[in-house]
């Protein structure tokens, strides 16, 4: 990802099954942090912003980050996850349900020179 550009990931989301997530009763929060444990440095949400239903019946969703989402941030490796909650209060993250959402790479933006 090259810092100070928009930039969206669409996500699928499946159960145990293989079977596509209904997520249109979910709250989806993803998040981005140096490490696990970490504050985020990054938090879209779908009640809020950031977070768009693209096919909630078929469970795909997309995080829309913009330039200025990564302003403040330094460059390096970050993880990244997404916490689903249903309306009962019970959450799920993409890692529980078998997708490896893992790390990725914010870097900066370098000129080209002719």
């Amino acid at each position: 990802m090259v810092k100070n550009n928009d930039i969206s990931f669409q996500f699928s989301v499946f159960d145990n099954n293989g079977n596509p997530l209904r997520i249109t009763d979910y709250v989806i929060v993803w998040q981005v942090r140096k490490s696990y444990l970490s504050t985020p440095v990054i938090s879209k949400d779908s009640r809020t912003g950031g977070i768009v239903m693209v096919n909630a019946e078929g469970g795909t969703f997309m995080v829309v980050l913009r330039a200025e989402d990564t302003v403040d941030i330094a460059p390096g490796s970050y993880f990244h996850e997404a916490i689903l909650t249903d309306t009962g209060g019970k959450s799920v993250t993409l890692t529980d349900l078998g997708l490896d959402v893992g790390t990725f790479y914010l870097r900066e933006q370098y000129a080209v020179q002719s």
